[in-house]
Protein backbone atom coordinates (compact mmCIF):
# COMPACT_ATOMS: atom_id res chain seq x y z
CA UNK A 1 0.00 0.00 0.00
CA UNK A 2 1.42 3.40 -0.90
CA UNK A 3 2.39 5.74 1.89
CA UNK A 4 1.01 8.75 0.07
CA UNK A 5 -1.57 9.35 -2.56
CA UNK A 6 -2.96 12.18 -4.60
CA UNK A 7 -5.63 12.74 -1.96
CA UNK A 8 -3.31 12.83 1.07
CA UNK A 9 -3.43 16.61 1.51
CA UNK A 10 -7.21 16.58 1.22
CA UNK A 11 -7.45 13.78 3.79
CA UNK A 12 -5.22 15.73 6.19
CA UNK A 13 -7.45 18.79 5.80
CA UNK A 14 -10.60 16.77 6.36
CA UNK A 15 -9.13 14.91 9.33
CA UNK A 16 -8.04 18.21 10.89
CA UNK A 17 -11.61 19.45 10.47
CA UNK A 18 -12.89 16.44 12.42
CA UNK A 19 -13.75 13.98 9.63
CA UNK A 20 -13.35 10.59 11.28
CA UNK A 21 -13.48 8.66 8.00
CA UNK A 22 -10.61 10.75 6.58
CA UNK A 23 -8.59 10.21 9.75
CA UNK A 24 -9.22 6.46 9.54
CA UNK A 25 -8.11 6.35 5.88
CA UNK A 26 -4.88 8.15 6.78
CA UNK A 27 -4.19 5.82 9.69
CA UNK A 28 -4.89 2.75 7.58
CA UNK A 29 -2.65 4.08 4.83
CA UNK A 30 0.29 4.77 7.15
CA UNK A 31 -0.07 2.05 9.79
CA UNK A 32 2.40 -0.43 8.25
CA UNK A 33 5.01 2.30 7.85
CA UNK A 34 4.55 3.31 11.48
CA UNK A 35 4.95 -0.32 12.54
CA UNK A 36 8.19 -0.60 10.54
CA UNK A 37 9.47 2.59 12.20
CA UNK A 38 8.68 1.21 15.66
CA UNK A 39 10.32 -2.11 14.77
CA UNK A 40 13.47 -0.30 13.68
CA UNK A 41 13.61 1.95 16.76
CA UNK A 42 12.56 -0.62 19.37
CA UNK A 43 15.38 -1.77 21.61
CA UNK A 44 16.11 -5.42 20.87
CA UNK A 45 15.76 -6.30 24.56
CA UNK A 46 12.15 -5.13 24.38
CA UNK A 47 11.45 -6.50 20.92
CA UNK A 48 10.92 -10.00 22.32
CA UNK A 49 8.24 -8.70 24.71
CA UNK A 50 6.52 -5.93 22.75
CA UNK A 51 4.66 -6.14 19.47
CA UNK A 52 5.23 -3.05 17.28
CA UNK A 53 1.58 -3.08 16.19
CA UNK A 54 0.58 -2.76 19.87
CA UNK A 55 2.88 0.24 20.25
CA UNK A 56 1.31 1.91 17.20
CA UNK A 57 -2.21 1.12 18.38
CA UNK A 58 -1.52 2.57 21.83
CA UNK A 59 0.06 5.69 20.37
CA UNK A 60 -2.90 6.26 18.04
CA UNK A 61 -5.37 5.72 20.88
CA UNK A 62 -3.54 8.27 23.03
CA UNK A 63 -3.44 10.71 20.13
CA UNK A 64 -7.21 10.52 19.82
CA UNK A 65 -7.64 11.15 23.56
CA UNK A 66 -5.27 14.11 23.52
CA UNK A 67 -6.96 15.56 20.43
CA UNK A 68 -10.38 15.22 22.06
CA UNK A 69 -9.17 16.90 25.26
CA UNK A 70 -7.52 19.69 23.28
CA UNK A 71 -10.69 20.30 21.28
CA UNK A 72 -12.82 20.41 24.42
CA UNK A 73 -10.51 23.05 25.89
CA UNK A 74 -10.11 25.19 22.78
CA UNK A 75 -13.66 24.97 21.36
CA UNK A 76 -16.03 27.11 23.44
CA UNK A 77 -19.09 25.59 21.72
CA UNK A 78 -18.25 22.15 23.13
CA UNK A 79 -18.64 23.35 26.71
CA UNK A 80 -21.94 22.88 28.49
Amino acid sequence: MPTAGPDTDLLFERAAAGDGAARQRLLTRHRKRLERMVTFRLDRRLAACVDPSDVVQEALARAVIVRTLYQSITDPSSRS
